[in-house]
């Protein structure tokens, strides 16, 4: 079966509407769109789009979130141009290999890139009514693109529900959006490669975890760091370093630095949650902290969190590095004077509270050569998927990598129950800004649950912290 390229747009539905669940139909979509289309299966004529994207994973996430639903609507297959993506995960059920990357003598990036390059319609608002006109125009038949190659390289909105998915999700509407966040992501990054499976299993063994046996995962590395009789909280607090991604000399994003005493707070009013959850479950709980400043941060976590459970870092300084740092000549000399005066071990400042910006270990650590930055990029999608498969993940704030885990995390591949994050912090506490998303009946009638397991759920369920939230 192929898509007529002489019918209107968002025929694609029409694959997988024998397709019961949400989950089964998004998952469908995505094996039709992702596929290498190999003989004799469904395809897509419309000619390919080509992804490609340089910049971090929460960029480039963002990209594939956005591309299924424009790639049903412009009825072409998807091939997926990000290096350590196509390292870390596999393609869809059905296809052994990647699709190759389109010829670049054929390419007609200027017109698809000149449309959907979200950059170019603003931001916020503004970027997502510009994103919304284009979608529009599409789907109303007035923009078409004849070249069968097209290249983009989209950064974001992060997911467009547009009327092709609402086509395919004909479930309840009252929570269509979070229903399509728990499918479109976990349908491209559910088969951890080999790769990645061999960086988990050391983490694993430095962590003193057992290695699960045979057939205990639905595929090899599906469950992360999950092992029986273990709660998982994960919490992740990231700074922006000098040199990271061009915007560490940015004032602005100095105030990650005074996020911490706050996050702490928070983080021990969660662990103390989770740790009665663990314990009414009969399990133990496992404090995962996931960071780019390991060394200075150390003491201070374990000293205020080990009470609730073992508190473990997964990652080896070695393996911890900034992929895409930009550096000024100003911003070299600056960090020439302070690893001057780098002491060999540093921490918070005024009891715990505040980071110190001048340490050293705030640096971007630019990836020396091509073997590293392999290194750090795949340990890097070792964390973030330690992170989707937690049972409850903290942020400290708007980071895409936390918030893009958590939606696999919430979704029907992961067993996540709660994703807590600081909608704002204070210098004095930062506990009254916890704020949740919490996991959905997805198939049902969209309520909140409290564990995958409903008589878990009905038993010890997650309510998280406080009255106000139901807290136990």
């Amino acid at each position: 079966m192929s898509i007529d390229s002489n019918k209107s747009t968002c025929d694609i539905h029409e694959f997988c509407k024998d397709k019961s669940t949400d989950v089964a139909r998004i998952f469908c979509i995505s094996s039709v769109v992702y596929q290498n289309a190999p003989s004799g299966t469904k395809s897509l004529d419309r000619g390919v789009i080509v992804y490609e994207n340089s910049q971090g994973w929460g960029n480039c996430v963002n990209g594939l979130y956005t591309l299924l639903p424009f790639a049903a609507m412009l009825g072409r297959r998807v091939v997926i141009n990000i290096p350590y993506y196509r390292a870390c995960f596999l393609p869809v059920q059905g296809s052994a290999n990647w699709s190759p990357v389109s010829n670049n003598n054929e390419r007609d990036s200027d017109v698809l890139h000149k449309d959907i390059e979200f950059a170019l319609h603003g931001s916020g608002h503004t970027r997502l009514e510009g994103v919304k006109a284009w979608a529009d125009r599409v789907s109303l038949g007035d923009l078409k693109y004849s070249a069968h190659n097209l290249h983009t390289y989209v950064n974001g909105p992060q997911l467009q529900v547009n009327s092709c998915i609402q086509k395919a999700l004909p479930g309840n509407a009252s929570c269509l959006e979070d229903r399509a966040r728990a499918a479109v992501l976990p349908a491209v990054v559910h088969r951890p490669s080999p790769q990645l499976c061999k960086a988990l299993s050391a983490i694993r063994k430095r962590l003193k975890l057992p290695e699960l046996s045979p057939g205990t995962e639905p595929r090899p590395g599906a469950f992360g760091l999950r092992s029986p009789g273990i709660y998982l909280l994960a919490l992740h607090f990231r700074g922006y370093p000098q040199g990271f991604e061009g915007i560490g000399d940015d004032p602005s994003v100095r105030t990650s630095q005074r996020d911490f005493g706050p996050f702490m707070d928070a983080a021990e009013i969660v662990a103390g949650a989770a740790a009665k959850v663990a314990a009414c479950r009969e399990q133990k709980l496992m404090i995962y902290f996931a960071t780019d400043h390991a060394r200075a941060l150390r003491k201070t976590v374990e000293g205020r969190l080990m009470k609730y459970g073992r508190v473990v870092f997964g990652l080896r300084e070695h393996e911890v590095g900034h992929v895409n740092p930009v550096y000024s000549a100003e911003s070299l000399k600056e960090i020439a004077r302070k690893r001057e005066k780098c002491e060999e071990e540093e921490g918070p400042r005024q009891g715990g509270r505040e980071l110190s910006f001048d340490s050293c270990h705030f640096m971007a650590k630019p990836s020396r050569s091509e073997e590293e930055r392999s290194l750090h990029q795949i340990m890097g999608m070792a964390e973030w998927w330690i992170l989707a498969q937690s049972h409850l993940l903290m942020s400290s704030g708007v980071s895409s990598f936390s918030d893009t885990a958590s939606d696999v995390g919430l979704g029907s591949h992961g067993v996540m129950e709660r994703f807590a994050y600081l909608s704002q912090s204070k210098n004095d506490s930062g506990a009254e800004f916890v704020r949740y998303r919490v996991r959905k009946d997805m198939e049902g009638d969209c309520r909140e649950i409290y564990a995958v397991d409903r008589e878990v759920a009905k038993k010890c369920p997650n309510h998280g912290h406080g009255t106000e939230n139901g807290g136990r």
